[in-house]
């Protein structure tokens, strides 16, 4: 089985042996070999968000937000650790940590526990922080319905503690306003995910896992129970039944397919180096990536097959194109 690459403009091919795969588990939707291409940037990314099939964004392995308009292979630096004193010869370094982008010049990213947005392609950059905040992660479902979680400091008579926290916009980031969530706890809790399948329907996940259907006004919390170890810390929907969550540890992740109301517990693959990032392109179709290579499970990952010979750090689906993206020492583009 051969696959074809693009390496500096140059046509490769490279073999990949039929035992890569899994062919109980081939279909006619996964890219075949000739439908692979790929490009080795100038820079190895370890966060990718894409507006087109040439133009895209993403965050360096050193921290910088940068910028392609040539399909990957040349990324041009649009921002910088932000590095401050602190005191003595002591100094502390803000790297990007999220990005999101609607376009090729106006997008956002999490950068040191705040967030900052351009509207002119990264030549500027405004920082929204909220007082005794750390912001964790961050989600536009449009351009000015957005959401964003963390975590906050609060003083009480005896000590301080941190609460889990969610904020929101309406206007495009012009105003933020912290959303109830109902919850009172006498420990110290974080949320460190969040995601909007519909401007109503809106998931966090952190030490809590909670649900709205009614745009942030009320709250379900979700138990998911023991058969996953770790805190929850990313959500992915790719319509308002069919998502995924994900913990920090271990090596299983809840799949569902009927918005929530059932989850059921599936395995990652058993690969060294463990998995970094998890894309779903279809009801059943999920894509896993990490240091060995780029996996594919077509029965809602009860089942894995490689199909791509890694690093990849992160990845991407462009739904609209049909184009699924690798990243990480290399950029592989796969046309569904």
């Amino acid at each position: 089985l051969s696959l074809f690459v693009f390496w500096c403009g140059q046509a490769i091919v490279s073999r990949v042996s039929h035992e890569a795969f899994d062919r109980g588990s081939r279909s006619a939707n996964w890219p075949r070999a000739e439908m692979w291409r790929s490009v080795r940037p100038n820079r190895s990314l370890n966060k990718i968000d894409f507006v087109s099939q040439t133009e895209g964004w993403g965050i360096s392995s050193k921290g910088e937000i940068v910028y392609t308009q040539d399909g990957g292979r040349t990324w041009v630096i649009k921002r910088s650790p932000q590095i401050y004193k602190l005191f003595g010869n002591f100094e502390a370094r803000d790297e990007a940590q999220q990005v999101q982008f609607f376009s090729a010049v106006d997008g956002w990213a999490l950068e040191g526990g705040h967030l900052i947005h351009t509207n002119d392609g990264g030549s500027s950059w405004h920082k929204v922080s909220f007082e005794d905040v750390i912001i964790r992660s961050f989600y536009f479902f449009d351009q000015r319905t957005g959401w964003a979680v963390g975590e906050r400091r609060v003083f009480d008579d005896e000590d301080k503690k941190w609460q889990g926290c969610l904020y929101a916009t309406e206007d495009g980031g012009k105003s933020w306003k912290e959303v109830r969530l109902g919850v009172d706890l006498d420990y110290d809790w974080a949320l460190f995910g969040v995601w909007a399948s519909s401007k109503k329907n809106v998931w966090v996940v952190g030490d809590l896992v909670l649900h709205s259907e009614d745009a942030g006004r009320t709250w379900r919390e979700l138990k998911l129970g023991g058969e996953v170890y770790g805190v929850t810390t990313a959500v992915r929907f790719i319509d308002e039944n069919h998502g995924w969550i994900t913990t920090n540890q271990g090596d299983r992740f809840y799949l569902t397919e009927d918005g929530g109301i059932s989850r059921q517990v599936r395995m990652f693959p058993e690969i060294k180096g463990g998995i970094y990032a998890l894309i779903q392109t279809g009801a059943s179709t999920l894509w896993a990536v990490g240091q060995a290579g780029a996996y594919r499970s077509e029965d809602g990952g009860t089942g894995w097959a490689k199909i791509l010979t890694g690093p990849f750090w992160t990845g991407q689906y462009l739904a609209k194109e049909g184009l699924l993206i690798f990243a990480g020492e290399q950029i592989v583009f796969g046309k569904l």
